[in-house]
């Protein structure tokens, strides 16, 4: 029985990663922050991403990138979050990648 019960909690948790971020972790980590923007605040508890947004915020908002790319430049770095279907991203059909420049979004794509 105790088994059962384990292994029941583990899928359990293993469910809410694959699904992304809750809403609950997004108001918490907003409340953690409250010098962010209304924007960026605003993006983050519907599950949204927003321009300028920061690593952190986008994987509290949207939940952790499959994959991580990072090209440095001599003007700075570049950075693409890698969301696959099957991952844990809530959100795929809206944010298959995301990228950054030196730390803050510029973009996005399907």
């Amino acid at each position: 029985m105790k088994k059962i019960i384990f292994l029941g909690v583990v899928l359990v948790l293993m469910g809410a990663c694959m699904a992304g971020t809750t809403l609950g972790s997004r108001q918490r980590f907003v409340a953690a922050f409250p010098e962010m923007s209304s924007e960026v605040k605003s993006a983050i508890l519907a599950g949204e991403v927003c321009m300028g947004m920061t690593e952190d915020q986008v994987t509290a908002s949207i939940g952790q990138p499959n994959h991580i790319n990072r090209d440095t430049y001599q003007f700075g770095t570049r950075t693409q979050f890698a969301y696959d279907e099957i991952g844990n991203n809530f959100n795929f059909n809206k944010y298959s990648y995301v990228y950054f420049e030196n730390g803050k979004v510029t973009s996005w794509s399907q």
